[in-house]
């Protein structure tokens, strides 16, 4: 797992050195950088497979630089190593996907089964590339279509003094209206994401100017086919089985998320009875809240190591600014950023069950997909009638508003709202918050559910196979199959469980500050008064501003919340926000 950067259509090896080092650490065990003719690229690396491969990696005039596992590796290099006389220099995936490329071009990474995001740099040719789920970020801005800059993540991109740091207010319109941003968009002007499942293939031509051709890896999940209760527990078993031991690819121990969900616990089961030896396991929780008894009764019956993180909610408010500046967007503080750092000084990798409700139906309002179209419908037009922001901003919400009444007509409403779940929140919601809570620390997080032939079965399940009689009947099904006794019973059983309580007693003493920090004056004069209901919104999109766009994603040294709401830093602040 890596964190890259890069620069194609001229060199810069201090520009790429500095980009470098403001994501360090996403690898913190190992860094460099290399330059061709026309290209800098580096890359920051946690260790996990062969120590000896390092990035970028260059073979035959091509240089790799690469963030990401690919669980199938091993046996991609037995192929080509079957029908081609090629000799490995090294054990390692990175190799894999250049010596795959070189052979069959771009069709090499559709075999590809993983999570990654990397780029190949040639003599004129750039290869963008991301998985097929969005799983790991990739960055990218052109500027004056002659050079391209490219980055895991965005504060990368802005050590280039000449990128534009502007928010993008269509940003906020995508956010209030659907939770999230839609698309390749960003929250900045001009500056883009890598849609998942696609690759980017550059070149300058003789005049120096960019090229694009595009190509994607289509996840199609309308095909539905009629498979038996039965046999689709014991199919998905045999699945999740193989997926998790897919996982523990590498030299180190990966441990487990326990929340004492439904999904952790079926995945914690298969990790233990996958491996030898006794698993970490890791639960996040207070006091407060019920889910710590059922992580505690399985770790106790698997005997994991099992570790209780146990979150202060007197100790959150030096948090916001770094979580908002690592998720690089306003947002809530996430208890998993919050324990990433304690996690990660115990394993190098955990497994998560992120995917899980939107494949599978985890979600009640899965029972009134025309109440979640009718909402998100609901929210465009409030917004429009506020009539602050321009029409343009409006576009990309509209479409994506059109798209799916027009998928809800020639289908149903169901396959319209699982279709948006799982691809744009999962993708651009989901993964975007575990890859920001996780790597800030040099934590890896592996997804079992998210595997090539579990995304495939999945597609093929009716929706009744997921909603029937309650919230995923398939998993807690397959959880009862795999642990036959009163632990399995209990938690197969139980209600689906929001955040855990840490999360809204962290949230709810930052509001308690924003309520006591910030005046009904100031809000009442707010640029974006009439966008922001709470206290808490006002604080993370004015941090948010204060982050990136007047430091350009970094906090200053001398930064403290406490004293966020001088006069000073508000003063400027608001020149900011009324300057976009």
């Amino acid at each position: 797992m890596c964190g890259i950067v890069g620069v194609f259509g001229q060199k810069d090896l201090e520009l790429v050195q500095n980009m470098l080092n403001s994501i360090m650490h996403r690898g913190p065990d190992d860094s460099a950088i290399f330059s061709g003719e026309i290209y800098t690229v580096g890359a920051a690396r946690l260790h996990f497979t062969d120590i000896k491969a390092k990035q970028p990696f260059t073979r035959n005039k091509s240089t790799i630089v690469y963030n990401g596992e690919i669980y199938n590796y091993k046996n991609l290099k037995q192929k080509i190593e079957s029908t081609h006389n090629i000799k490995f220099e090294t054990d390692s995936d990175t190799e894999v996907i250049l010596i795959g490329y070189e052979l069959y071009g771009v069709d090499f990474f559709k075999e590809l089964d993983g999570m990654y995001s990397f780029a190949i740099c040639m003599s004129n040719k750039l290869i963008l590339s991301r998985d097929r789920c969005g799983i790991k970020p990739l960055y990218y801005t052109i500027l004056n279509n002659e050079v391209i800059y490219f980055a895991s993540e965005v504060k990368a991109l802005f050590k280039n003094q000449n990128i534009e740091n502007k928010i993008r207010l269509g940003a906020l319109v995508e956010s209030h209206i659907f939770g999230f941003v839609i698309g390749n968009n960003t929250f900045f002007e001009n500056i883009y994401q890598l849609d998942p499942g696609s690759t980017l293939d550059i070149t300058l031509n003789s005049e120096h100017k960019i090229t694009i051709l595009k190509s994607t890896i289509e996840n199609n999940f309308t095909e539905h086919k009629k498979v038996n209760f039965g046999d689709a527990i014991l199919e998905l078993k045999h699945l999740l089985q193989e997926s998790v031991k897919s996982k523990l690819i590498g030299n180190y121990e990966i441990g487990s998320l326990l929340s004492g969900g439904l999904d952790s616990s079926i995945l914690t089961v298969l990790l233990h009875n996958t491996t030898e030896y006794n698993i970490k396991t890791f639960s996040i929780s207070d006091q407060f809240n019920k889910d710590i008894e059922y992580s505690r009764n399985l770790s106790s019956h698997i005997k994991s190591n099992h570790q209780e993180i146990i979150i202060n909610p007197n100790d959150v408010l030096r948090q916001i600014a770094p979580c908002i500046m690592h998720n690089e967007m306003p947002t809530k503080l996430n208890i998993n950023f919050l324990a990433s750092k304690t996690i990660s000084q115990q394993v190098k990798g955990v497994i998560s069950g992120d995917g899980a409700d939107e494949l599978f139906g985890g979600y009640s309002l899965f029972d009134d997909p025309i109440g979640v179209l009718n909402k998100y419908q609901a929210n465009y037009f409030n917004l429009k009638r506020l009539n602050f922001l321009d029409e343009q901003h409006f576009q990309t919400s509209r479409d994506r508003l059109s798209k799916l009444y027009h998928i809800s007509q020639e289908t149903s409403a169901i396959e319209c709202v699982f279709d948006f779940f799982s691809k744009d929140q999962l993708f651009n919601w989901q993964f975007h918050i575990t890859d920001r809570s996780s790597m800030c620390n040099g934590l890896e997080v592996r997804l079992p559910f998210i595997s090539n032939a579990i995304l495939e079965f999945a597609n093929k399940l009716s929706f009744n196979m997921k909603i029937e009689k309650g919230t995923k009947p398939l998993l807690r099904a397959l959880f009862k199959n795999i642990l036959s006794n009163s632990i399995g019973d209990d938690i197969s059983s139980r209600p689906k469980m929001a955040a855990p309580a840490s999360s809204y007693l962290c949230n709810n003493f930052i509001t308690e500050f924003a309520r006591d920090n910030i005046s009904n004056a100031y809000k009442e004069n707010h640029p974006l008064r009439n966008l922001f209901k709470s206290s808490i919104s006002f604080l993370s999109f004015d941090l948010f501003v204060y982050i990136f766009t007047i430091h350009r994603g970094q906090i200053p040294e001398d930064f403290t919340i406490q004293n966020f709401y001088s006069s000073y830093n508000i003063k400027e602040v608001n020149n900011e926000i009324f300057a976009n």
